[in-house]
């Protein structure tokens, strides 16, 4: 899974790196962490405490083998995390929307676990990618298999997460670019790169909490 090279991730790095906060000292949980990628990203950039929490055990296990991240994890569900209110000042969560089936429940969550400061950051595939007969699939062997997800609008995303007390503080809907066409070139796909460039290839949500004050004097 990790080894596989990957331009959506790339992609969603490169953006998610200049809209992430100083995270010294910074408390992290990172909801749907599966092998951990993003928790030791923010480790090695100083945060002083993170959790991922994951419904796979088998991911899980891979993540425990990272440097830094065992003793870090935990099994969970994102639609009720094992966490207490308010503990985290950035909760994060990549590719993993579209495989929740109850975004009214998963949005709750991430909303609770967070501190009134902290950010909430949610990235996935992008819907119109499945009108370009984009499928999120991996690799098993010699067998390419699709994964089951839910096809939902951005906005309407967004809309879910602001009606569970999220105020939005950022939409990013980024296109490949230069840095992403290696990747194309090295599976052999570099005469789709330029088809593949000319639409949207995720999205990048960025939150806060609602703070008491404004949300009474709305």
């Amino acid at each position: 899974y990790d080894l596989v090279p990957n331009p959506l991730l790339a992609l969603e790095e490169r953006i998610l790196n200049l809209l992430l906060p100083d995270l010294r000292n910074k408390i992290v949980l990172d909801v749907a962490c599966g092998t951990g990628r993003w928790l030791r990203k923010v480790k090695a950039h100083g945060a002083r405490g993170g959790l991922g929490i994951d419904l796979s055990s088998e991911m899980l296990l891979q993540a425990s083998r990272k440097p830094g991240l065992n003793g870090s994890l935990a099994r969970g569900d994102a639609r009720a995390l094992p966490v207490r209110n308010g503990v985290a000042d950035l909760v994060i969560s990549s590719f993993a929307v579209g495989y929740v089936d109850n975004l009214q429940m998963f949005a709750g969550e991430l909303a609770r676990v967070a501190r009134p400061e902290a950010l909430i950051v949610v990235t996935d595939f992008h819907p119109s990618n499945h009108s370009r007969r984009w499928r999120r699939t991996f690799r098993l062997e010699s067998e390419v298999l699709e994964i089951r997800n839910i096809t939902r609008p951005v906005a309407g995303i967004c809309a879910e997460f602001e009606r569970n007390g999220l105020s939005l503080e950022a939409c990013v809907e980024p296109c490949f670019d230069e840095p992403e066409r290696h990747f194309f070139d090295r599976c052999g796909r570099s005469h789709y790169f330029e088809e593949a460039r000319c639409g949207p290839a995720i999205f990048i949500a960025v939150f806060k909490p609602v703070s008491k004050n404004s949300s009474s004097n709305s």
